[in-house]
């Protein structure tokens, strides 16, 4: 991902916008409302051993979804942007959502990593299809945001990193 981050850096910055416009197309083309409506109201397992859904996980007018995986380090690095943006907006629900990883590889990464919210998800690997279907891709991290009527806000959403995300949230919240 770094070796990405830095060849765009590079390129001047109509190809940057059209790689993201190309991105988001993709993105789109892939993902399907039905997925995510299907993804955010089905039970998934938490570290407690119950399942819940994203929508009974959390009470707050937005849920924003990290779709991620372990070992992957731009989902580490995105922590204390997460954290940050949890302090900046108390109205946000962060809900994290470990796919493509074994079940005893999600809980030594939460045991280890400490991510900024409780609020914890796992979806087996052989439902990769669903994540594919709700999020638009199995790439990490991905985020995707809805209110609490399941309504989709972002998908895909800015990082936590990123100052658009705060402006996406704000203009949310004041709808």
């Amino acid at each position: 991902m770094e070796e990405i981050d830095t060849l765009r850096s590079i390129l001047p910055s109509f190809y940057n916008e059209r790689l993201d416009e190309v991105e988001r197309a993709f993105i789109e083309q892939s993902a399907s409302a039905n997925g995510l409506a299907d993804f955010i109201t089905t039970s998934y397992p938490t570290p407690s051993g119950t399942e819940e859904s994203v929508m009974s996980t959390g009470s707050k007018p937005l849920r924003l979804l990290k779709f991620w995986f372990a070992g992957c380090y731009p989902c580490l690095w995105q922590q204390p942007h997460e954290a940050e943006l949890l302090a900046n907006y108390p109205e946000v629900d962060l809900v994290y959502v470990a796919h493509s990883t074994e079940k005893s590889a999600w809980q030594e990464y939460l045991d280890e990593h400490q991510p900024p919210t409780d609020l914890q998800l796992y979806v087996p690997q052989k439902e990769r299809a669903v994540i594919k279907a709700s999020a638009g891709t199995t790439g990490a991290p991905t985020y995707v945001m809805v209110d609490d009527q399941g309504e989709i806000v972002c998908r895909p959403c800015p990082k936590p990193s990123d100052s658009l995300l705060s402006e996406m949230i704000v203009g949310a919240l004041e709808r």
